[in-house]
């Protein structure tokens, strides 16, 4: 009994990535191997044996690279970790070595180097990254909608209903809101005064429906 509970206080357990993991409906399988080179939370998800596989899975057919394969570049007073690329080899995905959770930049046009940020966390950007990319996943299961520049209206009734996921803004591109309940997910991107483009999703098509005939009179 005394070596059973030794062998559960030394059990690999998720600290940074319970939340993304369990979006995408995933158990994680550790490969049990640790990476203490690296800040904590990406260590944490590259302990995952299938830690690539899913960034690449949940992806437009991307580059996620090993740990092995990081390549690091100074850019100003930063030091940042590449550690994957787009399907085109056009935009980078880079950590800054410090913190425990780092913050994500993206390099838009290398070279030269063009790097701005992205994401306030390595953790964030994994949980963000399985949202917005759930479609290339369960094709059937998306609309996907062009739309006219978001009002403050609109904004205020999705912060009503939904249940607020984290925001981004890389560079010049849109701004992206996103939103959930239970199984129904909604990612606006607005690009300010101009026009908006949405994306729902969900577990059914029952389910899709529903909260696309919300806002169907938008489109």
């Amino acid at each position: 009994m005394a070596k059973l509970a030794a062998y559960q206080v030394y059990m690999p357990k998720l600290k940074y990535h319970t939340k993304s993991l369990k979006l995408i409906g995933c158990e994680p399988k550790f490969s049990g191997e640790t990476h203490p080179e690296l800040p904590a939370s990406v260590a944490d998800w590259y302990s995952l044996a299938n830690g690539v596989e899913l960034l690449k899975q949940y992806s437009n057919v991307d580059f996620p690279l090993l740990p092995s394969e990081f390549r690091t570049y100074s850019y100003e007073d930063k030091e940042l970790m590449v550690f994957m690329y787009d399907n085109a080899g056009i935009v980078w995905y880079a950590f800054e070595k410090h913190d425990d959770d780092p913050p994500i930049y993206v390099n838009l046009e290398p070279p030269p180097d063009n790097w701005v940020y992205d994401s306030e966390s390595f953790s964030t950007f994994v949980y963000i990254w399985f949202f917005d990319n759930l479609h290339h996943v369960k094709k059937d299961l998306f609309i996907r909608k062009n739309g006219k520049p978001l009002s403050k209206n609109t904004l205020e009734v999705l912060l009503n209903v939904f249940i607020s996921e984290p925001v981004s803004h890389v560079g010049n591109g849109p701004v992206v809101y996103r939103f959930s309940f239970d199984d129904q997910r909604i990612s606006v991107f607005d690009y300010e005064g101009i026009s908006s483009q949405w994306l729902f999703t969900a577990d059914t098509q029952t389910s899709l429906n529903k909260v696309y005939e919300k806002f169907e009179h938008l489109f």
